[in-house]
């Protein structure tokens, strides 16, 4: 099957809607809209990324086997996530191993004990 020809004007148009979402994005940064603030960056952000997959892969314009492979992908990925977050919200009670003594070395959080021995390095 052929590729269609697409028009410059769609893309140009692409380009354009694409600049109005970047700036719609900056101005609701300054917005203090509380917990909404995330809930309006990630509707645009859905918005730009709908976009860019429609008309810059293609997908718009591509067969049903094309459009079928992309929504796996967005369903893999919305699967990947979930698995993620799902460990990361079970974590909350989780605290940290009790240290192995002899592993002081590995411990970056605090100081590193004086265990060399002193005497090793005396000038002689």
């Amino acid at each position: 099957m052929p590729e269609p020809i697409i028009d410059g004007k769609v893309y140009l148009k692409t380009w354009a809607a694409l600049v109005a979402l970047l700036l719609l994005t900056v101005g609701t940064a300054y917005l203090h809209l509380g917990r909404l603030n995330f809930v309006v960056a990630m509707l645009i952000a859905f918005a730009k990324a709908t976009l860019i997959v429609l008309v810059f892969m293609h997908i718009k314009w591509g067969s049903r086997l094309l459009r079928l492979a992309a929504l796996a992908g967005i369903i893999w990925l919305a699967i990947l996530l979930v698995q993620t977050l799902t460990d990361y919200a079970t974590r909350a009670g989780v605290r940290p191993a009790p240290s192995v003594p002899g592993t002081e070395a590995f411990n970056l959080s605090t100081p590193p004990s004086s265990t060399i021995n002193a005497a090793a390095h005396t000038p002689r």
